[in-house]
């Protein structure tokens, strides 16, 4: 196997990266949340110049942008990905204050999420340049199970052994936070 870095973010430097692959995973969010990467979608002309058959992305949110658009007027073979929460940013967001407070503050303690693990994401995407069929779908991805933030908490609270304390924000003070 070679590894050949590149950048989503500068197009031209997945040239040789592209070089020899059917298929491509690429993402359009970044690790700060809400936030878009603004990956390129020149992107999807080199992929398609360079061979590349089958094309899976990640939507970052709920609103397709420009590199999804190209991805729509290519020939490639393509799907879209759209988790509707991952499991690791509950847990990532979570567990400073679960670890130092036993306590998790959030706002809308009963709203409904079926949050995705991201493995199951890694699934998905794998059969869908792997297999045929997937062409031109969007896949909502959801978890196993509908729960409320306060239910989730109460399962990692009984996961991990230890006592945590569901705190339910105003909006006004998730908005401080």
């Amino acid at each position: 196997m070679e590894v050949v870095a590149g950048d989503l973010t500068a197009p031209d430097t997945l040239v040789n990266a592209f070089h020899g692959v059917t298929a491509v995973y690429l993402i359009t969010s970044s690790e700060d949340a809400y936030a878009s990467m603004q990956t390129d979608a020149r992107i999807v002309e080199l992929a398609e110049k360079a061979g590349v058959k089958r094309v899976a992305v990640l939507v970052g949110g709920y609103d397709e942008g420009p590199l999804e658009e190209a991805l729509r007027k290519s020939a490639m073979d393509w799907t879209m990905l759209k988790p509707v929460e991952f499991m690791a940013n509950a847990l990532a967001d979570w567990q400073l204050s679960i670890r130092s407070e036993g306590v998790v503050r959030e706002p809308f303690a009963s709203v409904l999420s079926a949050r995705v693990h991201e493995a199951d994401i890694a699934g998905v995407a794998v059969a869908t340049m792997l297999e045929d069929g997937h062409h031109g779908q969007v896949y909502w991805l959801t978890g196993p199970e509908v729960l409320s933030r306060r239910e989730a908490v109460k399962f990692i609270s009984e996961a991990i052994g230890k006592r945590i304390r569901f705190e339910e924000l105003t909006e006004d003070q998730a908005r401080a936070k």
